[in-house]
């Protein structure tokens, strides 16, 4: 027994031995890793500000950790090698260093503190980088402007206490306008006699295509109609489509095609487009056209024509084909008709057996649409139903959001929003309230009801934050990380990780929009444009830029009698009776904030430590388990 005893206390001696060897192999030789990295923060100038002053403190804060120095040392406080900044890509500039220890956790901050003099208006970018004992470099860079420059004093040059430090606010809760003496340009004008500019320009390729429709009737229905209803005359839409030189408005081509647009778009050198004559007598649409047209010269490619009524119409470029639903003449049952985009032919047709609008969502070999009560899933290239699911809600008409595998959409009634499996058509969640959906915060689904607006994960269905608003929300979207939000006369914006207000506009008689499309109850025509982080408004003869970041104004734009239409990156588009007219919109109106770009990816050193820490325990088990066990036997014999 007593030589079993010491066998086994000479096993433990000796894992111990070896784990102890095992350990320090994988210590490294050098400083290589901390408990956990190092981190940086550049409080001031802070990111994305705008300041009125051109004396601003520079505060880099180092939080320094413990480390290894050697592999037979123990823990100790890292320092800074050095610390630089650069401004504006100018040469860098060491910056003076002070240590503080943490009073209420590991270790201790390294800051890095001067000031930034004489500071011209404009946007400025800093870059603050260095490294430290440990080996951890350190490097980010923030971004601000300097505007409405105002007398500031004497810069303070002594290390800053928590009352000296400037606290700046860029997100007011109602900014008052900041008027900038920036001045959008007349760029050209284009006229037309019996014009009706209804529909919005497009800007591709540096062609504006800008369209004009007439009207007229034809005596022999005049004659009929007079038979079968003495009340009012039919009348048909005669659409021209002008392609202009965007820089000058010099006209390249023009094309006439019957009926009113329904769709537009162009692709690879091709101008793609529908149009439909709703007019019908006795039974028989007048008809509707799809065609393809050479972008440069307006050339004749193809010519689709459909004996009924269309009522929407979608371009796949990834499926080389177009889309179009359509009422039959006579039958009146709805089609989903597939065409391909190269030649025009049909490729597809499927029959609802139903008069129907359907809308679709299209995606990798398949389109999702609502008919009655149903969602149902078809097969793009053969127009054969894949699947099929009940609702249990009308969701007539309704246009689905197919966003990585979900696909999002709510009931006609807009009282209840629903998530489907794309695959199989299979329920994921459904909440009562009108859905709205976002594609660039990964599968995201926004509900909103009454004054609550609800930001939900797309797959799970899980809320991930709540937003209570002072009246109710008549209309929400999301641009880049930001969620716009209006109710009656004001605009919202939130930060779309967190549902945290941003500021807020006074907008009168706002109520339903979207980008590029605007609705109210109080017939305030208006529209919102998205636009390198300016937010557009043009409302009636007012055109309005807001800095997206802050809230201000940057510039507001009146011309009397005279109504915009839409706004395209730098060039924003009205109208009156007969002429068109293009704006310059400056760059400086423009905010120059850049998309924020990922931080430093911070060293894996820690991770791979721990992996070696496990690796090293397993050893450890292994080795104790082999030497008890030869021991034993050792001690039996």
């Amino acid at each position: 027994m007593t030589r079993l005893r010491i066998s086994r206390i000479f096993a433990v001696v000796l894992s111990l031995m070896v784990a102890s060897s095992i350990m320090f192999c994988f210590r490294p030789a050098t400083a290589n890793f901390h408990e956990p990295p190092a981190v940086m923060q550049l409080e001031s100038p802070a990111n994305y500000t705008t300041y009125n002053q051109t004396s601003i403190l520079l505060n880099a804060t180092v939080l320094l950790r413990q480390y290894w120095p050697s592999p037979n040392s123990t823990f100790e406080f890292e320092d800074m090698r050095w610390l630089n900044y650069s401004l504006d890509d100018q040469p860098a500039v060491s910056l003076t260093l002070t240590r503080e220890y943490n009073k209420n956790g590991p270790g201790c901050n390294e800051f890095g503190l001067c000031t930034l003099s004489n500071l011209p208006e404009g946007l400025h970018h800093i870059r603050v980088y260095g490294e430290t004992t440990a080996n951890a470099t350190l490097d980010t860079t923030n971004y601000f402007t300097i505007k409405q420059v105002t007398t500031t004093p004497s810069a303070v040059t002594i290390p800053p206490t928590e009352q000296s430090i400037p606290t700046i606010s860029s997100t007011p809760s109602v900014p008052e306008p900041d008027l900038v003496a920036i001045s959008p340009t007349k760029l050209w004008t284009f006229t037309v006699t019996n014009s009706s500019w209804n529909d919005p320009p497009i800007v591709v390729d540096g062609i504006a295509y800008v369209f004009n429709t007439e009207y007229y009737t034809k005596q022999s229905e005049l004659d009929i109609q007079a038979l079968l209803m003495p009340f009012g005359s039919p009348s048909h839409p005669l659409l021209t489509v002008y392609a202009l030189n965007a820089s000058d408005g010099t006209e390249l081509w023009q094309y006439q095609a019957q009926g009113q647009l329904q769709l537009f778009t162009v692709d690879k050198g091709t101008v793609y487009f529908s149009t439909t004559d709703y007019y019908c007598l006795d039974g028989q649409y007048t008809g509707a056209h799809v065609y393809a047209l050479n972008a440069s010269s307006g050339d004749e490619k193809w010519v689709y024509n459909v004996d009924g009524t269309i009522s929407w119409t979608r371009y796949d470029g990834n499926n080389g084909a177009l889309y179009v639903v359509f009422i039959a003449s006579n039958s009146q049952v709805a089609f989903i008709t597939a065409i391909n985009s190269s030649s025009g032919k049909e490729i597809w047709r499927y029959n609802t057996a139903l008069y129907t609008y359907p809308r679709a969502a299209i995606g990798d070999g398949a389109m999702y649409f609502g008919v009655r009560d149903c969602l149902y899933a078809l097969n793009t290239n053969n127009g054969r139903i894949i699947w099929k699911t009940t609702i249990g809600n009308n969701v007539e008409n309704v246009l689905p959001i197919l966003n990585q595998g979900v696909i999002f959409f709510t009931s006609r009634d807009g009282k209840r929003s629903y998530a489907l499996n794309e695959e199989d058509g299979r329920l994921l969640w459904n909440y009562s309230g009108l859905g709205y959906y976002a594609s660039n915060k990964g599968v995201r689904g926004y509900v909103t009801e009454k004054n609550v607006a609800n930001a939900y994960e797309g797959l799970s269905g899980e809320r991930i934050w709540s937003f209570i608003a002072n009246e109710n929300i008549k209309s929400l979207e999301q641009s880049n990380d930001m969620v716009f939000v209006g109710s009656n006369g004001t605009l919202t914006v939130l930060n779309a990780d967190n549902g945290k207000k941003l500021w807020d506009y006074n907008l009168p008689g706002i109520a339903y929009f979207n980008f590029g499309r605007y609705y109210s109850s109080q017939n305030y025509s208006a529209h919102l444009a998205f636009s390198r982080g300016t937010l557009f408004c043009y409302s009636g003869q007012t055109l309005r830029a807001i800095d997206a970041y802050s809230g201000k104004t940057l510039f507001n734009y009146t011309d009397n009698d005279r109504s915009f239409l839409t706004m395209t990156d730098n060039l924003a588009f009205y109208k009156t009776a007969s002429t068109i007219y293009a704006l310059s919109i400056p760059e400086s109106a423009f905010s120059p904030f850049p998309t924020p770009t990922a931080l430093p990816e911070q060293s894996s050193t820690y991770t791979e430590l721990a992996v070696l820490e496990v690796a090293a325990a397993i050893a450890i088990g292994a080795v104790a388990s082999i030497s008890l066990v030869y021991f034993r036997r050792r001690g039996k014999e």
